[in-house]
């Protein structure tokens, strides 16, 4: 999905505005190369493998993006919280309750919440328009995003969570090179 978006960004020339970052590793990696490829997107979306950097490289990105089509209760978005980054999730699984209270509801299709921009899963025009949202309005992302912190240390708790938490931290202690390149 977020290849697509690059794609849909790309078409309206705002591709320059964005430089996005898949993280992961799996059987589907291959695809995603070839895809990034017809996509015309492979320079703005490098795909990196299993990120190993630890959490202290969230502070260099602006904005944590998940396209998950299921999720239980997405670590990486506690983590982008912890981090106050502005997070713009699918609304699958657990992603809700970490987002909260929904707060407007967008006729481009995303919704606002309490700790992010919550979209429908697949739809990759709405997480472009939300994309284009949270550069336009980095006040309120930011203030979602200190939101979103502040309920994430206060609210979650971490000592069921402290043994994941330490896994991911190794995971992001490096980042190999792209995939493919």
């Amino acid at each position: 999905m977020l290849l697509e978006v690059a794609k849909l960004l790309k078409e309206r020339g705002l591709d320059h505005v964005f430089k996005f970052f898949v993280v992961g590793d799996g059987e589907l990696k291959q695809d995603l190369i070839r895809e990034a490829a017809a996509l015309g997107t492979r320079r703005r979306s490098p795909l990196h493998g299993l990120a190993k950097t630890d959490a202290r490289g969230l502070p260099e990105t602006d904005a944590v993006v998940l396209t998950s089509l299921n999720e239980g209760t997405p670590v990486s978005l506690i983590e982008a919280m912890a981090s106050a980054r502005p997070v713009i999730a699918t609304d699958v699984g657990g992603v809700r309750d970490l987002m909260g209270e929904i707060d407007t509801a967008r006729a481009e299709g995303y919704k606002l919440a309490r700790h992010g921009i919550l979209l429908p899963s697949g739809d990759s025009k709405a997480m472009a328009e939300a994309l284009l949202f949270a550069v336009r309005e980095r006040t309120l992302t930011t203030e979602m995003a200190e939101r979103a912190k502040k309920h994430v240390l206060e609210g979650i708790p971490w000592r069921g969570l402290s043994g994941t938490w330490r896994l991911y931290t190794k995971a992001w202690s490096r980042v190999r090179e792209p995939l493919g390149a």
